[in-house]
């Protein structure tokens, strides 16, 4: 051995990186800008622009300081060894616990090379960390949104280290943190520190833009923001049922259906429920926030247009008919996409339900689920327009939760969850659930025709 092994072991070691040099590092990235973000500095700097690359700067000299003293303190350890400029033998040996060295040392012809490459890519992902930090605070001027940032990182370091498969090596971040890591998933030490250059022009790009107004963009932000962290919710909750059941000999069908699994009169579990009623329910609210709308543009010209009640009510439910069939369909390539990265092998046949063919899951999921959300969307109608409170119609859709539980919906006849995907493995077949949703939604939409041509409705 020389002292070439402890030093680039140790600058290479993820878990020295990942629970304390990068922490510290977010730590002091979310102090200096909180710090030193005052306008008095603006009004000297000129713009935005100027401070980020200033505050990046001071960064930069920040970062140098300390992974000098970090490798400092790794040589202190090291004296004694026998100083060398080449490889040890003990690098070169291919065994268990020296994968690192052995990694390197193939890589590189020289053990500086090897050093100078961490230096450089651990620096250079903390540099552009800052800078993503720096343009999302001057930006948004809020703290939590950067703590928020600077902490998801840190979680983000921790799953991609010991939860991730190896085909989200994109966005591992042990991968631009540690350049054995790097090596390692993507076989060459230039594809990480291209992908830092590209994120780095893109970021130097952009600049331009902070500090500017932009009316239209921030009201559309604004309005929408409801939609992105419900899309968030459940990318999060799809990543995190993959993590549950990688490993398990599961096809990506199979992944599709514990995704969606909701319940059953055999069996509950609380977690596939509260899911359930997160993406479901949660498309019914903003289906309600639609509605309200609607209600309160509801007056004689719009009547007068459409000629009647009915057809007013036809012209825009079909489009929320259309839009639950873009969900069905975002929620499906969502699943599936998801299953392939976490290497979910995409076959037909199901290993939780062998007998069950592909058709009959398409079918339940496509028809009775639409039919599900059909259901849903009547029923909030009715009940908005029966007693005009939107907000009612969602406590009654809540309260029927309950028949989701075992022994609550005797044989299925009531129809709410019928498109939980558990019902493949039911003893009652998919399509009595479908004839139960046609019936209650047919039924819905009459009393709904005949409430439009008696009730008086005042403008």
């Amino acid at each position: 051995m020389n002292f070439w092994d402890l030093l680039i072991q140790g600058s290479n070691d993820v878990y020295l990186i990942n629970y304390l040099m990068f922490p510290l590092f977010l730590f002091r990235i979310g102090y200096q800008l909180t710090q030193t973000f005052e306008y008095t500095r603006l009004i000297r700097f000129g713009s935005y622009s100027k401070w980020i690359v200033r505050q990046t700067l001071h960064f930069s000299i920040f970062t140098l300081s300390l992974l000098l003293l970090w490798n400092a303190a790794i040589l202190g350890l090291a004296l004694g060894l026998p100083f060398s400029t080449e490889w040890s033998e003990f690098s070169r040996l291919d065994r268990n616990g020296n994968g690192i060295l052995s990694i390197l040392s193939s890589f590189f012809s020289s053990p500086l090379l090897a050093w100078a490459g961490q230096f450089l890519l651990f620096f250079l992902t903390l540099s552009i960390i800052h800078l993503l930090a720096a343009i999302l605070y001057a930006t948004s001027n809020s703290k939590w949104l950067l703590n928020s940032f600077l902490t998801s990182l840190f979680i983000l370091a921790i799953l991609s280290f010991k939860v991730f498969p190896p085909s989200f090596k994109w966005i591992s971040l042990p991968n631009y943190l540690s350049l054995f890591h790097g090596i390692g998933s993507f076989g060459h030490f230039a594809i990480p520190v291209a992908v830092l250059s590209a994120i780095l022009v893109i970021c130097i790009c952009s600049l331009k833009l902070i500090g500017r107004d932009y009316p239209f963009l921030k009201t559309h932000l604004k309005e929408k923001w409801p939609i992105l962290v419900f899309s968030g919710f459940i990318l999060f909750a799809l990543i995190m049922k993959a993590v549950q059941f990688h490993g398990e000999q599961l096809t990506a069908s199979d992944y599709w259906i514990v995704s969606f699994f909701g319940t059953t009169q055999e069996g509950f579990d609380i977690l596939s429920f509260s899911f359930y009623l997160i993406v479901f329910l949660g498309f019914i609210y903003f289906v309600q926030l639609f509605l309200h709308t609607q209600l309160k543009e509801l007056n004689y010209t719009s009547i007068i247009r459409h000629r009647s009640m009915v057809k007013w009510l036809a012209g825009w439910l079909a489009k929320l008919f259309g839009f639950a069939l873009l969900f069905l369909a975002i929620l499906m390539i969502g699943a599936l996409v998801i299953g392939l990265s976490f290497d979910y092998p995409l076959m037909e046949i199901s290993q939780l339900f062998p007998h069950t063919s592909f058709l009959l899951i398409l079918y339940h999921f496509w028809v009775n689920g639409f039919l599900q959300l059909a259901f849903y969307i009547l029923l909030v109608v009715f009940v908005s327009l029966l007693t005009k409170d939107v907000m009612k119609s969602f406590t009654v859709l809540l309260g029927m939760s309950i028949f989701m539980f075992p022994g609550a919906n005797f044989n299925y006849f009531f129809p709410f969850g019928l498109n939980s995907m558990g019902l493949l493995q039911a003893s009652t077949p998919l399509l009595q659930h479908s004839a139960v949703l046609l019936i209650y939604n047919l039924l819905l939409w009459v009393a709904l025709v005949y409430l439009l041509r008696k009730k008086d409705f005042n403008f």
